[in-house]
């Protein structure tokens, strides 16, 4: 029964990891729209700011964590397809690492 609730939490940290990092994009282009200084442009970047603290680096911690966890106490670190896996993981935090240092984010 625990394995089956750390499972749950690490499948909805990974998820919600995800879906913000699909989602910072969209407010990147609502702020890109509106003129600098505006009170939607800075409604979009207060967005922007809470969806990187509140969601994106909280799920991509747990994420990490549990997976790690998960790792160590299956012993898979010598099982193949986990190499597969930790590509898939480092192409995810790539993408975090380049939308959050793209200047839409960092301007006006």
């Amino acid at each position: 029964m625990r394995y089956k609730r750390i499972k749950a939490q690490h499948a909805f940290a990974a998820i919600s990891w995800i879906a913000g990092m699909l989602y910072m994009p969209q407010l990147s282009i609502h702020r890109c729209g509106r003129e600098i200084g505006a009170k939607q442009s800075a409604t979009f970047k207060i967005m922007q700011h809470w969806l990187v603290k509140a969601i994106i680096n909280p799920a991509a911690v747990v994420t990490w964590l549990i997976g790690l966890y998960f790792a160590w106490s299956g012993h898979w670190f010598t099982v193949g397809w986990l190499d597969g896996k930790l590509l898939l993981v480092a192409i995810s935090v790539s993408l975090r690492i380049a939308l959050l240092s793209y200047k839409m984010y960092q301007s006006s």
